[in-house]
């Protein structure tokens, strides 16, 4: 796990170091040559060129292994970067710097796009919450280092041209650190693509992409978070142009900059991030960002239209709300992104997350570049932009609500799917009823899986018509749990007072057997609840020696139970839990009372509060009862030796004689 944390963890801060030692010398000489006002046709061209990355990537990624395909990517930028430098060196081609602009948005999404889905191969979704927030801090790090040496190194080296040569090797350095991961993790990296149905021509494959909800509610949630960002980015680069119009005073302002944002998202990582993703879950990694930037951006509104948007208070407002879309951005969000990409099957993943987040964001810098132009065609001022950021920041927060629901669906999908799926048949004529009932009648169940699927699938004259039935009434599964969690909880007492002695052995694995019943019990109300096989599928996977497998499913009962019930339920239905652990789950519900082991035998056998009802403990109880009580064990079975249970009553009589 260690060695998986550090190689992706360097990954993430040697790509923040890398944007950094782009982003500094590209956007002051572009700012200082064509202003502000030329911002939206970059974004525009990142819109264009990401459209055609994105179906490249696709298309590669059909026939390239993740690790080629990670290579490829990291080793096409280092030959621009390198192209680009070699140019501003030998003439003053400032031209040069529109495409390394338009590099930068692009290389960001890619590099977390490859990050994150070696994470996810190299990490279960579990994993991934509690470590993945740390890993992509790197990138706030490396961005934070890169920032700040990129500002003390434009002097010393005679102008900001000469930071693209440090950023080349930087990014052969994450290039090595790619290769390296790959070569200590050959089967989850190098592995080739299986193809799905339809990847020949890439359309079926596509549409069927596009078919799952949560694929597009991601997608839609991936645009206005980038988009979000991208405005809040041109507010700050549009006010710091108008206040630094010096290319060397920009440059250093953009590093020093670029070192707060990121060593302020590096500290929120470090500290409240990961424990807050492990105690709340993916539901506050999606909402957190775009709740704390709807804030923010309002305040600012507010400001711009009292003291105007060109007082000092505005612009440390509009920085602010960029120090914390970012630190929420690494801390929250993009873990959270990643998080969703696990409710999808294994095939389905990188293809969704290259979707998503190669073509999402240049769409979405598309759609602000096409808004920043009409917004300076019209003459609108910038406070505009403001409002519009607010605006956009409310859907953001809406689509987090809506994803974390579609994320919920596709666990209980992905683990409801069973390792062989029958094809559905329909019923048209008497042949194919015939054949369907020897198939009902086969020996195979998989002959008799169709066949029911058959049946079911079939409306009218043939096959069987589904009748729709009512829903029922609402059950309080919390409560229903509680009560089995409690009778857990003695059930555990019991057996923590019981030692060897003579004609305990039936009693405890009696207990056991309760114990084991509670679990069933409280497996099927979670299923009544939500979903026969999705929860039962579910539960037999918290067994799997697989790790990701088990991560999967807890993800899939804590996100589909709710935080207030899947600790119980997990507490009685995890076989993995011994009676220690179980006892520590279901502290909160046991009597709280020491009582003796002879005081429990008592108990198991007279029952006078009706809390056991079950004849086998009672005769277990009493064949206990000698070992555990000695010569008090007879008056204790007497009253049972005429019980109408024979069991108990034979039990009884034989502790009557039975000697001490």
């Amino acid at each position: 796990m260690r060695t998986r944390l550090a190689l992706l963890t360097g990954q993430t801060t040697a790509l923040g170091a890398m944007v950094a030692f782009l982003v500094v010398p590209a956007s002051a000489l572009f700012l200082a040559r064509y202003g502000a006002d030329a911002l939206p046709f970059a974004y525009l061209a990142v819109a264009a060129a990401g459209v055609a990355v994105s179906m490249a990537m696709r298309r590669a990624q059909n026939r390239l292994s993740l690790a080629s395909l990670a290579v490829t990517v990291l080793a096409t930028y280092v030959v621009m970067v390198t192209a680009a430098w070699t140019v501003l060196g030998m003439s003053e081609g400032l031209w040069v710097t529109f495409p390394l602009l338009v590099l930068f948005p692009l290389i960001i999404p890619l590099g977390f796009m490859l990050v994150g889905a070696q994470s996810g191969r190299l990490l279960d979704v579990r994993q991934m919450k509690a470590h993945l927030p740390r890993v992509m801090g790197g990138f706030s790090l490396g961005f934070g280092i890169g920032g700040l040496a990129a500002a003390a190194l434009v002097e010393p080296l005679g102008g900001p041209v000469p930071l693209l040569g440090i950023d080349a090797v930087v990014g052969v350095c994450l290039l090595g650190l790619v290769v390296e991961t790959a070569r200590r993790f050959p089967a989850e990296l190098r592995a080739t693509p299986d193809p799905l149905p339809g990847a020949a021509t890439g359309r079926p494959a596509l549409r069927a992409l596009l078919g799952n909800r949560l694929v597009l509610v991601v997608f839609g949630y991936q645009v206005l978070s980038a988009a979000v960002t991208q405005l809040l980015d041109y507010l700050v680069w549009e006010r710091a142009a108008a206040r630094f119009p010096d290319p060397s005073d920009l440059a250093r302002f953009q590093g020093v900059f670029g070192a707060i944002i990121n060593f302020a998202a590096v500290l929120f990582v470090a500290l409240l991030a990961g424990r807050l993703l492990t105690r709340w879950g993916v539901a506050l990694g999606l909402a957190a960002n775009p709740g704390a930037v709807v804030v923010l951006v309002a305040a600012g509104t507010v400001l711009g239209l009292g003291s105007g948007t060109g007082s000092t208070l505005f612009f440390v407002v509009v920085c602010a709300q960029q120090v914390a879309d970012i630190a929420l951005t690494d801390g929250m969000t993009r873990t959270s992104i990643n998080a969703t990409y696990q409710a999808m099957p294994m095939a389905e993943r990188l293809r969704a997350q290259t979707g998503i987040e190669a073509a999402g964001v240049p769409v979405a810098l598309g759609l602000v570049g096409g808004f920043l132009l009409l917004n300076r065609a019209l003459g609108f001022d910038i406070l505009v932009v403001e409002v519009v950021a607010l605006m956009m920041s409310l859907a953001w927060l809406g689509l987090a609500v809506w994803a974390h629901r579609q994320y919920g669906a596709g666990l209980r999908r992905l683990l409801a799917r069973p390792p062989w799926v029958p094809v559905p048949l329909r019923i048209r004529d008497a042949a194919q009823q015939a054949a369907v009932d020897r198939l009902l009648a086969s020996n195979d169940p998989r002959d008799v899986e169709v066949g029911l699927t058959a049946l079911s699938d079939t409306r009218g004259e043939w096959g069987m018509t589904q009748v729709e039935m009512p829903a029922g009434p609402a059950h309080d599964v919390h409560g229903a749990l509680v009560v089995e969690a409690e009778r857990v909880a003695m059930l555990l007492e019991v057996l923590g007072t019981l030692d060897d002695s003579r004609g305990t052995a039936p009693l405890r694995s009696a207990l056991r057997d309760e114990i084991a019943g509670s679990a069933r019990q409280a497996t099927d109300l979670l299923a009544l609840a939500h979903g026969h096989e999705e929860v039962v599928r579910a539960v037999s996977a918290l067994a799997s020696p697989v790790e990701h497998v088990r991560g999967l499913a807890l993800e899939m009962l804590e996100v589909t139970c709710g935080r207030g019930v899947a600790p119980l339920a997990l507490a009685l239905v995890d076989p993995t839990l011994d009676d220690l652990a179980r006892r520590r789950a279901l502290e909160g519900h046991g009597p709280g009372s020491c009582r003796s082991a002879a005081e429990h035998v008592r108990d198991l056998v007279t029952d006078p509060d009706g809390t056991w009802d079950e004849p086998w403990l009672r005769a277990c109880g009493l064949y206990a009862a000698p070992g555990v009580l000695g010569a008090d064990a007879a008056e204790l079975a007497q009253p049972w030796v005429d019980d109408p249970d024979p069991t108990i009553a034979e039990t009884a009589r034989w502790v009557h004689l039975t000697p001490i």
